[in-house]
């Protein structure tokens, strides 16, 4: 999987920056939730434009739901977060390990 994310990094580096991005979202949101865009833009320190971009494309994918008290985790979203962050913690760490190799 690893591999896969370098090769991605390396043909599109934005995907990298929208996976991380959203990411950022999910995890936040399994701490504290419901929240609304502004305060999930603030919490995060992603632009509050971004914020609704990702969060419609999280809601297309099933990955949280809106509702008026602001935006939760769907069931899906919550058991998503720990294996995302296993895979971007694995993926940080190769990267670190080859810097330092460099």
């Amino acid at each position: 999987m690893n591999e896969l994310l370098m090769v991605c990094e390396r043909i599109a580096p934005e995907l990298m920056t929208v996976l991380k991005d959203r990411y950022k979202l999910l995890s936040h949101l399994a701490y504290e939730e419901p929240l609304g865009r502004r305060s999930l833009a603030l919490a995060t320190n992603i632009s509050e434009r971004a914020v609704r971009s990702h969060v419609d494309a999280l809601r297309g994918n099933g990955l949280v739901e809106i509702a008026k008290p602001g935006i939760y985790l769907s069931a899906e979203g919550r058991e998503l977060v720990p294996k995302l962050r296993g895979i971007l913690y694995e993926y940080e760490r190769v990267g670190e390990l080859e810097q330092q190799l460099k």
